[in-house]
């Protein structure tokens, strides 16, 4: 009987194939089951499920081959029925040909067990590409994958992933498909470059599909317009998807621990962006959004930027307007000295109507302060001064206030001296105190603070009687001391007032006699 069955398996192994022949004989159960077939370097390797009978055990375990366009011969036998692999060397030449093994139990009559056929497997698994590959917030990459249709990855084992550069592939994990559909590349610095990754597939005889499509992340960068209060995000195209990338979208945060919110979509690989506040951090990220009727999303790198736009002027603030010598000199400062491209200047007698006399540039920044003399003006008149900024982008960025020049005037009513003065105003602190400084021209010339009154006093007078009234002259001036403890930006200025002068004509004495050869009145 054993006989008749080889026979008939020799002439008619399709049959075998397609309707399971002489399973009705095996009275120890269902037939034996090949789970794979593998070849390596021309070694085969024929595994098969265990298989248990029901009889009194397994005499021995038959190995059949065939070589493509011929028959089925007995390879070997092996008498160990605990095998559930056996190998062989040379094997090449079964390529395309069919295995099968029988089970001889030791029941009444010497029962065989028939598995089903199996060819050699040395077809590779499909070609596998990315559905998508991401940055992650760490710079690391994640990349997914489908196994859609299962048939077609039944025997899929695992999933090499392959970083690409250039035209070379480097391995970087392999992900078992019992563990998932997706790796991670804990070695990719993404927030500095764009990466490309590839996949192959191997099944469980070490068959490694050819590489899919690369697939390649967005790289994101900023830079932003100080001029047009504006960030510009831009990006390269995420690559790999046959049917390209419908959109991009724009997700923007203040804090990134708190998440994301998304603040537009765009078809190209830029996005203006002109609702940000300035001098304030911001985190971005883009997500390509690929062109399908299922949603499919790959993002970009994050990344983070501080707003530096030209703001107008915190303040712009003339600090003095003082008389020097001939002339008034002025001296203002800003909140933001970089940032200042030129100021107009503007003068008059009257506040409601000054006037354009000059164009400082802002490059001529010293000690903190800008400073101009105007020499063509009259000291003994109160002029008013105002201060308009414009930052290096040429935009209006913040006006001075108007403060003016102090007059001091003098009345003489026998040796008394009258000082009066208009106030200096627009100090943010306002006047402390005034000091009136009295010079005589002698031999040495002599400076010295004779009075001082309150910031609401500007009337002095002066009793002191001195002798000499042949000496040239006396003058005077005030000096305004600016209440710097409550000056808002912490200023405390003096501003000077134009100078006043006297002369005293000389008493003359004529004698009306003289005696030529005498002691005295002899001229």
């Amino acid at each position: 009987m054993i006989y008749r069955n080889f026979i008939i398996r020799f002439l008619f192994p399709a049959v075998l194939v397609l309707f399971g022949v002489f399973s009705s004989e095996n009275s120890a159960g269902s037939n034996p089951r090949i789970r794979r077939i593998c070849i390596s370097n021309g070694t085969v390797t024929i595994n098969w499920y265990n298989f248990s009978d029901t009889c009194q055990g397994v005499q021995k375990i038959l190995i059949y081959g065939e070589q493509p366009f011929s028959s089925f011969v007995l390879i070997d036998s092996v008498k160990n029925h605990s095998l559930t692999n056996y190998t062989f060397l040379n094997g090449s030449k079964y390529l395309g040909g069919f295995f099968y093994i029988e089970y001889l139990c030791k029941c009444a009559g010497l029962i065989v067990s028939v598995s089903d056929t199996m060819r050699i497997d040395s077809t590779p698994p499909p070609v596998t590409n990315p559905d998508s590959i991401s940055v992650l917030a760490n710079g690391n990459v994640v990349i997914g994958w489908s196994t859609k249709p299962p048939k077609a990855y039944a025997d899929t084992k695992s999933f090499i992933i392959n970083a690409v550069k250039n035209i070379y592939f480097f391995p970087k994990d392999t992900i078992y498909r019992n563990t998932g559909q997706f790796g991670i590349d804990t070695t990719a610095n993404a927030n500095l470059q764009q990466l490309s990754y590839c996949l192959a597939a191997v099944d469980s005889c070490d068959n490694v599909s050819p590489l899919g499509l690369a697939h390649t992340t967005s790289f994101l960068s900023n830079s932003q317009d100080s001029c047009k209060f504006t960030v510009t995000l831009s990006w390269s195209g995420y690559k790999g998807w046959r049917s390209g990338v419908n959109s991009y979208e724009i997700f923007i945060s203040r804090d990134s621990s708190k998440g994301y919110s998304l603040c537009g979509s765009v078809t190209g690989t830029t996005c203006t962006i002109d609702s940000l506040k300035n001098d304030t951090k911001y985190f971005f990220f883009v997500r390509a959004v690929k062109d399908t009727t299922i949603r499919v999303t790959s993002s970009s790198n994050r990344i983070s930027m501080t707003t530096q736009f030209q703001a107008v002027m915190k303040y712009v603030y003339i600090k003095t307007v003082s008389v020097q010598n001939d002339g008034i000199e002025i001296d203002w400062t800003t909140s933001n000295n970089p940032q200042v491209g030129y100021f107009e200047l503007y003068r008059g007698t009257n506040i409601a109507s000054l006037v354009l006399i000059a164009n400082v540039s802002g490059s001529g920044l010293i000690n903190g302060q800008y400073s101009y003399s105007d020499n063509a003006v009259s000291v003994s008149e109160v002029w008013y001064y105002y201060v308009k900024t414009f930052n290096t982008c040429g935009h209006f960025a913040g006006a001075s206030n108007k403060p003016h020049s102090i007059v001091l005037n003098l009345k003489r009513a026998g040796r008394d001296k009258y000082l009066s003065w208009n106030p200096y105003n627009l100090w943010n602190g306002g006047v402390l105190d005034y000091s009136i400084i009295r010079s005589i021209a002698d031999n040495v010339h002599n400076v010295n603070v004779i009075g001082t009154t309150t910031g609401k006093v500007t009337t002095f007078m002066d009793e002191d009687s001195f002798s000499g009234y042949g000496r040239p002259g006396v003058c005077y001036r005030v000096e305004a001391l600016e209440n710097g403890d409550s000056d808002v930006y912490g200023f405390s200025e003096v501003s000077y007032s134009n100078e006043v002068c006297f002369v005293d004509a000389p008493i003359v004495y004529i004698p009306n006699a003289f005696e030529p050869e005498g002691p005295i009145n002899n001229l």
